[in-house]
């Protein structure tokens, strides 16, 4: 239950009243559902999420602050995937995507 707390508390979701019903994501009542893995089950998504953002620093422009993300396309999903960002970067990646939508052509 540590890691959902520090991951309900990374991301922005409000603590319930019920300080025991934080550490199940079903209770969280933010503006997306979560579901929060750690130890083993998250070993191999870190592994590819740390080798992809080692390579993109490897080649990153200076004076680029653009927050990293990892973009998984699994074959036979078609022109779905799965993008995987760090917690503490999750506001900037958000603050970044609406400016750039935000912004003139």
């Amino acid at each position: 239950m540590r890691k959902q707390r520090q991951a309900q508390k990374g991301i922005g979701i409000p603590m319930t009243m019920f300080r025991g019903a934080n550490g199940n994501e079903e209770n969280w009542r933010g503006p997306f559902r979560a579901e929060v893995k750690s130890g083993a089950q998250a070993g191999p998504v870190a592994t590819r999420f740390l080798a992809a953002e080692s390579q993109s620093e490897v080649t990153r422009p200076i004076g680029d602050t653009r927050p990293f993300v990892f973009v998984a396309m699994p074959n036979g999903w078609g022109d779905e995937g799965l993008v995987v960002v760090r917690v503490s970067k999750l506001a900037d990646l958000i603050e970044a995507a609406v400016a750039y939508q935000e912004s003139p052509s």
